[in-house]
């Protein structure tokens, strides 16, 4: 059709006369051009404010804190994934390698989302190399990739062990492997071992002995493949490789300690004892005594654990042993006042021996704690606390996070925020107070707890020193700032901090969301800006959480809104998310409760264009439902013919919709009769729900007389007696007081049990002024 707007524009061009737009507000009168004057309501309004100057501008949104290079290879994934055109590989190998460089000079591994999307852009590469004839990524970028890959990961994945093990392959093809060839077999190995591989690693380390041997590093990868074992709790494995060293008198301290650490954690002390005992050359170290004991206090076998000492105290005791000395005296029950004498004892042997200088310092102190805390006795840790101050020993940075560990533990708070005051006179290396400070954060915005200045006072402390908020932490801290409505502050947190998580931490902090979009008490406008912040920065979120929001507002009555998220949905780039046939079923029944014919309109239009979603009757029943909800009933007729000429036929659902739209349409009995009719032939139980659909459909066309007679009948026929369900539905879809007057007369007089019942469920009156019982009538697809 031609464009009335176009006809008018050149109409005004060729006769030489000024266009105008009349619903302009910020255009000035013209009253010769209009030929009328115009109110001066719609004039420009110039304003100029005393305080213009002081005015401020508005807060910018922080950009996501990505590591560098990880923005173009998320943005590679995402146009993968989509089937866009790839960008250069030489683009990604530089982002690729500026990536791992970063990486290495920060000391974390790489999470799982992280390497799915490296591993995929490493496919890239290595399938252009084929095409190049070169490859994209130096080998000692790859050696440094190695390195960062065998850090453990927090949440390990299948991405993780495909891209370390194409890495490994893909070095050990190259020419120039020979200078880096045994950092990166170390790696791989350790890599395997954290991802839950050892068994792999193990296959390797049997096929490659030449090379072990070659560079000696035999007692460093068996220990490893000790460790790994050991986190996947194989002992089977760990036993053989154990006993093989031993019979090759490979057996070290390393391996001890590893075994007996195993063992200990495991609670099988006759293990323990075994491999104690087991090495041949030397004594086993500190670390090894102190599991040792720590297994015979857990198991309360004192005598072997006595034994232990005993063997200690022949020979000079290592400041090391000293303190697992003390930590045994702590286990055994030896009070604070035994402690101070075997530190006095510790003092003068030292000073008998020549080592004046292996005093008790803060080691044995912070050790003592440690222990008290790892037996739940808070009592104890700060009275081993105070005998630190007795002896003059200092404290330091570890003795205040132990302070704050078992003070919160007791729910201390203030006590706790004392020794973080503390803590920050202190040089922290490695964030080692990074857990315990975001315990303390986590506790104090416990609701009506702590003030808000004060919690943002401990919140800017951390944020000045660059520390890592933890999944749980943002969380408070988002539901916190949620409730002020200060959704700048949320958005920054996110930005600053979410992206450094896994997938699995990040669907904490997306539950946050979640949950605070589901919550009723929340207003609309509120729901919606959170849910648009959790739209944009949680792309990752699938379906089913999506269409809990989407209900969430059809329940508000917010077809718009809903609508939206659908939208959202429909065009994602995820499969996983995208909307399907059970989403559009979700989505229509939605716009029939909030009876938004619009948005229906645009749905519907939706479905038509989306190639992927194939109707079926399911689909054409909620179709039916929102038109019949949002008072099109004759708009249903047409999604019926299809059911009725599609291969799948009506559903029992379908019954009782069909007849819902005759009893709401004009002459409705028109089309439910046939049906009825069609419905006899067959050889189908009939049930109560389809009985009282079709008498809702002769009612609601005035048809009261059939009703009756047919109400009448239905015990003869089909044998079932009238219930509250089909009188109810005879009675509601009586449209006027008169008629319903009539047809309470007739329920009284020959079914008066039924009437009792309806009067015993209650009547409502609706926004028509009409009265009708409470009884579900609720369609379902």
């Amino acid at each position: 059709m031609p464009s009335q707007l176009t006809r008018l524009v050149f109409r005004h061009l060729l006769t030489s006369q000024p266009i105008y737009y009349r619903g302009c507000l910020y255009h000035l009168p013209s009253v010769a051009a209009t030929g009328s004057s115009r109110s001066k309501l719609h004039a420009p309004i110039q304003q100029r404010s005393l305080w213009i100057l002081s005015k401020k501008p508005k807060r910018p949104i922080r950009d996501a804190d990505l590591d560098p290079g990880l923005q173009q290879i998320l943005e590679f994934s995402h146009m993968e994934r989509i089937r866009a055109r790839l960008p250069p590989p030489e683009k990604i190998a530089i982002s690729w390698e500026k990536f791992f460089k970063a990486k290495e000079g920060e000391k974390r591994a790489i999470l799982d989302f992280q390497a799915a999307s490296l591993y995929r852009a490493y496919l890239y590469l290595s399938k252009s190399e084929l095409v190049a004839e070169k490859p994209w990524i130096r080998t000692e970028c790859l050696s440094t990739a190695m390195s960062v890959l065998s850090r453990r990961p927090r949440n390990r994945s299948r991405a993780h062990e495909d891209l370390v093990t194409t890495i490994y392959n893909d070095c050990m093809a190259r020419p120039d492997i020979v200078s880096y060839e045994k950092q990166i077999f170390g790696n791989y190995i350790i890599a395997l071992s954290h991802l839950g591989a050892t068994s792999k690693a193990l296959e390797l380390v049997n096929k490659e002995k030449e090379f072990i041997q070659k560079y000696n590093v035999g007692e460093q990868t068996y220990k490893q493949l000790l460790y790994g074992f050991s986190e996947e709790g194989n002992d089977t494995d760990v036993l053989e490789i154990a006993d093989d060293l031993a019979r090759n008198g490979l057996f070290s301290r390393k391996h001890q300690r590893v075994l007996v650490t195993h063992f200990y954690e495991k609670g099988d002390l006759d293990k323990v004892k075994y491999w104690y005992t087991k090495l041949t050359d030397g004594e086993p170290d500190e670390y090894t005594v102190k599991s040792a004991l720590k297994a015979c206090l857990a198991a309360n076998d004192l005598t072997w654990g006595r034994s232990i000492i005993e063997d200690l105290t022949q020979r000079p005791l290592t400041k090391p042993l000293w303190d697992t000395l003390l930590i045994w005296a702590a286990g055994t029950g030896k009070g604070v006042e035994e402690l101070d004498r075997i530190m006095n004892v510790m003092v003068r042997t030292n000073k008998n021996i020549g080592r004046p200088d292996e005093n008790p310092d803060i080691v044995t102190i912070n050790g003592l704690v440690e222990f008290a805390i790892s037996k739940k006795d808070p009592y104890l840790a700060e009275r081993c606390t105070i005998l630190g101050q007795k002896w003059n020993i200092h404290p330091n940075a570890q003795t205040f996070i132990l302070q704050m560990q078992y003070r919160i533990s007791v729910g201390d708070i203030d006590g706790a925020l004392a020794a973080y005051r503390k803590l920050r006179a202190e040089e922290v290396h490695e964030d080692l107070d990074g857990p315990i400070t975001n315990q303390l954060i986590q506790a104090m915005c416990v609701p009506g707890r702590y003030r808000f200045t004060s919690i943002m006072e401990v919140v800017e402390d951390v944020n000045e020193r660059k520390m890592r908020f933890e999944p749980d932490t943002v969380s408070a801290l988002c539901v916190l700032h949620l409730k002020r409505d200060e959704l700048h502050d949320v958005i920054d947190l996110i930005q600053t901090h979410a992206f450094h998580f896994s997938l699995e931490e990040r669907s904490k902090v997306r539950d946050v969301f979640v949950d605070f979009c589901l919550d009723p008490a929340i207003n609309t406008a509120l729901l919606w800006d959170t849910y648009m912040i959790f739209h944009q920065l949680f792309e990752e979120t699938g379906r089913d959480i999506r269409m809990q929001i989407m209900e969430e507002f059809f329940r508000r009555k917010k077809g718009d809104m809903a609508f939206h998220v659908f939208n959202h949905m429909r065009q994602h780039s995820r499969p996983d998310t995208r909307a399907n046939r059970d989403t559009y079923i979700k989505a229509l029944e939605g716009m029939g409760r909030a009876k938004d014919i619009d948005n229906l309109e645009l749905l519907n239009n939706q479905l038509k264009l989306d190639f992927e979603i194939e109707p079926d009757t399911r689909l054409n029943n909620a179709l039916m439902i929102a038109y019949i909800a949002c008072g099109e009933p004759r708009r249903a007729y047409a999604f019926w013919d299809q059911i009725i000429n599609s291969r799948e036929g009506p559903s029992f659902n379908s019954l009782k919709i069909m007849f819902m739209a005759c009893e709401k349409a004009p002459f409705g009995e028109d089309r439910a009769k046939p049906v009825w009719e069609r419905i006899r032939q067959m050889d189908i139980d009939i049930s109560s729900d389809i009985l009282a659909s079709y008498v809702g459909a002769l009612a609601g066309n005035h048809l009261h007389e059939e009703v009756k007679a047919f109400v009448d009948a239905i015990e003869d026929e089909f044998g079932t007696q009238p219930d509250l369900k089909i009188l109810g539905t005879c009675y509601n879809a009586t449209r006027s007081n008169n008629q319903k007057k009539g047809v309470e007369e007739w329920i009284k007089e020959k079914y008066p049990h039924v009437w009792d019942e309806m009067e015993a469920t209650g009547f409502k009156v609706t926004t028509e002024g009409t009265r009708e019982v409470k009884i579900d009538r609720r369609l379902t697809a």
